[in-house]
């Protein structure tokens, strides 16, 4: 059992009870969004999960429809945890989409949804809480990121772009929202095993050119997905990170986040001729 007694998001204004928590939580219906608002309500808070239609949600927490790229769904959701609870301690900003291919067989339609659903959701739900937290000097938002914003597998465009935009989006927001006391944290995690996966690409949609890498590429990266730790182990190290009292944006999970990381600070002239080498 994780004791958040001493959370820094404990002394939060305007509740009746200081151990009474708010967590919103976008993509709960499956994968690390499920592990997270389900952990979140076994360790006490009010868990609010964000979950499509035909989903359900996680038990214990309350289910609100909300798909973020739905800016009337993201109004209602936000009004109503604030009318029912009074305020949002904590967002986590999880919602993502994972379609694989190249830049040529994705297209730009496909980048539109991407980063509609991966960094536009994500932007359009902090956009809506940030009054509340604002006015309250205390909160925190928590954008769940990935290693691939630093290092870069071939044929992860749609998602590494999404989540280099988030982490920079995230950079941003970290510096207008500290000062008004609220907490931003960028999660970078690592490899985990939760279904989510990389679906296998549609060569129908890609040139020949690309196919043998694309499918070498695939079968690494779910080879890779196979052996990781689950949704649950994600959860705990997000968890974890609830209860620092740091202003340190980036918050690694997972042992290949922490290698991403360090990966990401070389010069891409070496990683890039490594990539390229691996998946030829």
């Amino acid at each position: 059992m994780i004791d958040l007694a001493s959370s820094a998001l404990g002394s939060r204004r305007g509740l009746a009870k200081a151990d009474h928590r708010i967590a919103l939580v976008t993509g709960a219906g499956s994968g690390i969004g499920r592990a997270v608002a389900a952990l979140f309500a076994e360790q006490g808070w009010t868990v609010y999960a964000g979950i499509l239609s035909g989903q359900t949600a996680p038990p214990g927490t309350m289910a609100l429809s909300l798909d973020v790229t739905d800016e009337a769904q993201i109004a209602d959701a936000v009004s109503r945890v604030v009318a029912e609870q009074g305020a949002i301690d904590l967002l986590v900003n999880n919602a993502a989409i994972n379609p694989a291919g190249s830049i040529e067989g994705l297209g730009a339609s496909a980048f539109r949804a991407i980063l509609g659903v991966n960094v536009l959701g994500a932007i359009a739900m902090t956009v809506a809480v940030l009054p509340h937290m604002r006015a309250r000097r205390g909160g925190m938002i928590m954008n769940i990121g990935s290693g691939m914003s630093r290092a870069i597998i071939p044929f992860s465009a749609g998602y590494a772009t999404s989540k280099y935009a988030l982490e920079g989006f995230s950079r941003a927001l970290w510096h207008e929202a500290t000062p008004l006391g609220i907490s931003v944290k960028y999660i970078m995690l690592g490899s985990h095993n939760t279904g989510f996966g990389v679906s296998e690409p549609d060569l129908a949609n890609d040139p020949p050119a690309y196919h043998a890498r694309l499918l070498k590429m695939a079968a690494f990266a779910n080879q890779t997905l196979t052996r990781a730790a689950g949704p649950k182990q994600a959860a705990r190290g997000i968890m974890r990170i609830t209860q620092r009292h740091d202003r340190q944006l980036v918050c690694t999970v997972g042992f290949d986040a922490r290698l991403a990381r360090w990966i990401g600070a070389l010069p891409f002239g070496l990683t890039g001729r490594l990539l390229a080498r691996l998946f030829r």
